[in-house]
């Protein structure tokens, strides 16, 4: 197995309404050259590498975080950061991102970085980033505990703020991933990324081409960071500018693909700072999820088949269903909070030589538990800024 390498990097920007008359455009058009101000830059940062030794411990991602931090720090994001999370930490990471985003209002830019492990489903054509409290790889409800980078990231972004300006920056699928499943009814596929459908107003810039890794030394982390700081370049060209000096540095072929993106800029000669998102200095509370603001949806679902075995009469179906759902949510050690769904059923019967009949009962349901409940701004969650 190669060391030290990683393959998957993606970016993603959507463009916002620009509500400009031709007259304030011709006034502008000599500075800005069609650029698009951002209100309020709002940056999440995650680095896992403390992984269990099973699946292989990094030791890259919190530089390459630090470096990206000080650059967008310089820029003026506000910044959360978290590090070594699990399937929960960073599913709450997430939405607190989002709403943070969604609050901001139009023109707000939100950048997240991921630098951790990462695997691709090739039949899915799906890439996912995998929690530090992901230990076995060896049954198919291993993709249930990862995180879908669109379903459970680009999606809820774009649904959430669609006139908001979103960069999605994935440093994952390190060649250091150890999987050994001697049983896998799902194939893996694999630590290189796979090309998923290009969206309308999106920007995906990976580290490597399709199907390669790319090597842990950070140097995709380290260009992208020196080019961040450079004013008054335009996003995509200095997400071209990051392809080429990584290209020259080692060989590696960084891979850009965009569509539909107005002209965006991290850095600009003119102000070198962008405006705090609250000039104002009015009371904003942070955002939580509490049981009492509703629930969302289920963090974990998956579907189990089982019987009963044989019982005596009396019963049915139902009955059959409700106590193979029960046998799986003991086995699994799974809370009071939860949601049984029966999918299918049935039963066989045998009589023996006196008589007597027994039912075998089987059934496929589908288990939802770890309540996902609604996320809010409220003055139960504490004060964000006084």
């Amino acid at each position: 197995m190669e060391e030290e390498d990683r393959c998957m990097v993606l970016a993603l920007g959507y463009p916002v309404r620009r509500v400009l008359t031709t007259f304030v455009l011709a006034g502008l058009l000599s500075l800005t050259a069609g650029r698009a101000e951002a209100e309020a830059r709002l940056a999440l940062l995650i680095a896992n590498e403390s992984y269990d030794p099973k699946l292989g411990v990094l030791k890259q991602p919190k530089t390459d975080v630090a470096l990206i931090e000080t650059s967008l720090r310089k820029l003026g994001f506000q910044i959360e950061k978290i590090g070594d999370a699990g399937f929960v930490d960073i599913h709450r990471a997430i939405s607190r991102h989002t709403a943070r985003v969604r609050g901001a209002g139009d023109n707000a830019l939100s950048f997240i970085y991921y630098a951790g492990h990462g695997v691709s489903h090739p039949q899915l054509k799906a890439n996912y980033l995998i929690p530090t409290d992901v230990t076995e790889w060896d049954d198919s409800s291993v993709w249930e505990r990862l995180i879908d980078l669109k379903a459970d990231l680009i999606d809820k972004l774009r649904a959430s703020s669609p006139a908001a300006f979103h960069f999605v920056v994935f440093d994952a699928c390190r060649n250091e991933l150890q999987i050994t499943s001697k049983d896998r009814p799902i194939q893996i596929g694999g630590k290189a990324f796979v090309a998923t459908p290009q969206a309308s107003g999106v920007l995906v810039a990976y580290a490597t081409q399709e199907g390669m890794t790319a090597p842990d030394s950070g140097n995709y982390a380290k260009a992208l960071a020196r080019n961040l700081e450079i004013p008054d370049v335009e996003a995509v060209t200095m997400f071209r500018n990051v392809q080429l000096e990584v290209q020259a540095s080692n060989g590696q072929q960084p891979f850009v693909i965009w569509s539909g993106l107005q002209r965006i800029y991290f850095m600009s000669s003119a102000t070198q700072a962008t405006t705090p998102a609250n000039p104002s200095n009015q009371l904003i509370y942070k955002s939580c999820r509490l049981p009492e603001f509703g629930q969302e949806g289920w963090l974990r679902t998956e579907e189990h088949t089982g019987s009963t075995g044989w019982v005596g009469g009396g019963n049915n179906q139902r009955w059959g269903c409700d106590r193979v759902a029960a046998s799986f949510i003991a086995q699994r050690a799974i809370g009071q909070r939860n949601k049984v769904e029966h999918l299918s059923s049935s039963e066989r019967s045998n009589k023996d030589l006196l008589g007597h009949v027994t039912y075998d009962y089987s059934c496929k349901v589908r288990v939802s538990w770890d309540p996902l409940y609604l996320e809010r701004r409220d003055a139960k969650c504490g004060i964000e800024k006084q």
